[in-house]
């Protein structure tokens, strides 16, 4: 019973996750800053041009929005994060 029940759970953290092509698709969906975040977080092995594209998303995405608040400060930010 014990083995039943460690053998699901194994299954349901392992084997339900997503691929790091359906969890980019689902990033590029949302197309925000903490979705091409939590992309790159979650998924450090995807192939590079997943990873490549996404890092360029993530940069323009985030210039957009410090270009929109339009402060030294969020100029700034941008230049220490980015």
């Amino acid at each position: 019973m014990i083995k039943t029940i460690s053998l699901l759970l194994v299954l349901l953290l392992f084997g339900c996750s997503k691929s790091p092509e359906e969890a980019f698709k689902n990033a590029k969906k949302d197309n925000t800053v903490s979705s091409y975040k939590d992309f790159l977080e979650d998924y450090p092995e995807a192939p590079a041009k997943l990873k490549d594209d996404a890092t360029k998303t993530l940069h323009r995405l985030a210039y957009s929005e410090a270009k929109k608040i339009n402060s030294i400060e969020s100029y700034n930010n941008y230049d220490n994060e980015y």
